[in-house]
């Protein structure tokens, strides 16, 4: 047989997919289903999402058998294609050729594609938020590993029945020697109380596990995976019975001895704990979960040297799994080994290069160990992909300050306190850190404002607008009290969330510091405006049009408007409109302001003037619909009755919500006989 045909299909379903930009987040999601750490969202686009299924599922459930013996090439495949040295066609190339090498035997890959991939399946459905699809791929996937191994069983392929764990050729053997249709029997109650389990039906799955031990009374897996459905469902007491009868009717089972190491390690049981984990591992030395469980305990009983060496067996044994070094990384931080756990998460960013968390965690490493710099180097890295991390914006903070820095500390420390959850455990210790900070400010060492207004941008587009005001709050807390940019820049946050009241406030505090800001008497202006104070806001504008020389353009524009606005309230409309003409000098491109000066217009009666205003709107945005249905209001009035029902269908075409309002409207009332005028509702 030649090479698999689904390799070409990937192939070219790849580049199709890369070719339209669809391959962007490939490298995330290759090292999610690879068990690298990521943790991102397919792309929607169903098509890429596929391709990327077929190519991830060739990278890392591809084997040559079905017994287990995975050949696991993805991590390898993932670091490179993050680093950007080989393309995601490039490494199915390379795969099709160990395809040919292997001399093109396809059996085995299409009976395991067969059976496993409704889990990738599942995978992509549930990153794409098609719950519904995932439950059904899932529970396909297990109906369909059932019945292979149902059918297998039943013609007698015990090997071919997928078990898993060390004890697998064990329960193979005990199920062979069963009475005829038992060990079948065994098989189906073993999938039943796993499904209940699943749906946390514990008594449902406990009386399955029952019926099977009633059935085949000497199996010891059968009370293995009960001592498992008590131990979920809070039965330790239970949970130790069974696994003292598996024990006794396989003393050489490994999975009963780690079970009962478990046990007697949370009951502090130390020593009869490592004894079992010693029982285990001797049975299956190749096992990394056992060494890890016997680690474990050997950290809790002081042997810290040997928890050690079990840790790095087992990454020795799984060199794929980042859990297994993450582990040994973590292990050797609480023993104050960080020299040596700062080199485990440097092997795990080699190896994947995008883990957000080895980053997180080895920053802090390095700054336990007395290097800052390397610390704020790491946190700074995992910032710029995930800036909404209060944690690590707070770590940083204090390698900030230990570095001599106080100013970005602080400025680090208001931005945790901004993006902490509700009742934060760090959030006194964050305080703190803000304080130090705020004291430890020089002369030649001050913050800026044009820093912390970048800090607040990144804040108000990634953040809830409770972040936003979390931010602000702890900004007036403690900004330095002499800056009046700092109270501009606080009235400027709270006008973006719409609080009024407070950027009138915030906008006094920076006139107590210097009243001769035409600024802060521009943003107290259109604070007033915003909690529908017209006429002291108009006080303030003219007091900012008479202080100008610290407006830019940007600001000069928004006084213009901001007057336009405070004269139309109060029904001053010719200045009103000589106001917008102002603003449209500085900003022609702006179609709301062209759309509110014909609103005016027409307020004033100057009908024309304002379906010409309502016109260049629409240029400048076509698709601002309620510019369409005020055009077509001035055209009905005007006897332009084809241009203004033309209108009107454009604006319902934009927003059916215009249809209503058209029925109402007084404007229409000589077109409401027209046969194309459209009806209510």
């Amino acid at each position: 047989m030649g090479l698999h045909t689904l390799f070409h299909q990937v192939r070219a379903d790849l580049s199709e997919a890369a070719a339209a930009g669809h391959l962007t987040d490939a490298a995330a999601i290759l090292g999610e289903l690879g068990h690298t750490g990521a943790s991102r969202t397919l792309p929607a686009d169903r098509s890429a999402a596929d391709a990327l299924l077929r190519l991830a599922w060739l990278l890392f459930v591809r084997a040559p058998s079905l017994d287990g013996r995975y050949v696991v090439l993805g991590p390898v495949q993932v670091g490179e294609l993050q680093a950007g040295r080989r393309t995601p066609v490039e490494v199915l190339d390379e795969l099709a050729k160990l395809e040919q090498v292997a001399g093109g035997d396809t059996a085995d890959l299409d009976r395991l594609l067969a059976a496993r991939g409704e889990a990738l399946a599942a995978l992509v459905a549930a990153r794409i938020g098609a719950a519904g699809a995932a439950g059904r791929h899932i529970a396909a996937f297990t109906e369909q590993a059932r019945v292979m191994a149902r059918d297998a069983a039943v013609e007698g392929r015990w090997d071919e029945v997928p078990l898993e764990g060390p004890d697998a050729p064990a329960i193979r053997a005990a199920l062979r020697f069963l009475p005829a249709g038992a060990g079948v029997e065994v098989l189906d109650r073993w999938a039943a109380a796993q499904l209940a389990a699943e749906a946390e039906q514990w008594d449902q799955a406990r009386a399955e596990l029952d019926a099977a031990a009633t059935r085949a009374p000497d199996l010891f897996e059968t009370y293995v995976r009960r001592a498992k459905i008590r131990s979920a469902s809070n039965d330790r007491f239970g949970a130790a019975g069974d696994v003292e009868r598996a024990i006794a009717l396989n003393p050489s089972a490994t999975t009963p001895r780690a079970m009962r190491g478990e046990l007697r390690m949370i009951a502090r049981d130390l020593p009869g704990s490592v004894q079992d984990w010693d029982l285990a591992v001797r049975g299956a030395p190749d096992h990394a979960p056992f060494r890890l469980g016997r680690g474990y305990t050997r950290l809790a009983a002081g042997r810290n040297a040997d928890a050690i060496a079990d840790l790095r067996e087992a990454v020795h044994l799984a060199p794929d799994d980042p859990s297994a070094r993450f582990s040994l990384a973590d292990v050797l931080v609480r023993v104050q080994e960080l020299r040596g756990a700062i080199e485990v998460y440097t092997e795990i960013l080699a190896r994947w290069p995008d883990s957000d968390q080895a980053r997180l965690n080895r920053g802090t490493a390095r700054l336990m160990s007395g290097d800052p710099t390397g610390a704020a180097e790491d946190l700074s890295a995992l910032l710029e992909s995930r800036p909404g991390e209060p944690v690590a914006w707070l770590r940083r903070a204090v390698a900030w300050l230990r570095s001599g820095r106080p100013w970005p500390a602080w400025l680090d420390a208001l931005t945790a306190i901004a993006w902490a959850p509700e009742e934060w455990p760090h959030e006194a210790n964050a305080t703190q850190m803000l304080l130090a900070a705020h004291r430890a400010f020089g002369p030649n060492d001050r913050p800026r404002a044009d820093e912390v207004a970048a800090r607040l941008d990144l804040v108000r587009r990634r953040a809830t607008a409770r972040e936003i005001t979390r931010f602000v709050e702890q900004l007036g807390t403690h900004l330095p009290a002499e800056g009046a940019p700092w109270h501009m820049l606080r009235a400027e946050a709270w006008l973006l969330l719409g609080k009024g009241a407070e950027a009138v406030r915030a906008a006094e505090d920076a006139l107590a510091v210097d009243t001769e800001l035409g600024a802060a008497h521009l943003a107290r202006g259109r604070a007033l405006l915003a909690v529908g104070e017209a006429a002291p806001a108009l006080q303030s504008l003219d007091l900012a049009a008479a202080r100008a020389w610290d407006l830019d353009a940007t600001g000069t524009f928004e006084l213009h408007l901001a007057r336009a606005r405070a004269l139309g309230t109060l029904g001053q409309l010719p200045e009103a409109i000589a106001a917008f003409d102002e603003a449209l000098g500085l900003r022609p491109d702006r179609a709301d302001v062209w759309f509110y000066r014909g609103v005016h217009l027409d307020l004033a009666g100057h009908r024309e003037d304002a379906e010409v205003s309502y016109t260049a709107s629409i240029e400048r945005n076509p698709a601002f619909a309620p510019a369409w249905f005020n055009r077509a209001c001035e055209r009905a009035v005007l006897g332009r009755a084809d241009g203004a029902l033309a209108d009107l269908q454009q604006a319902i075409v934009l927003d059916p919500k215009w249809a209503a309002e058209a029925a109402g409207e007084a404007y229409f009332d000589s077109l409401r006989s027209d046969p194309r005028f459209p009806a209510a509702g």
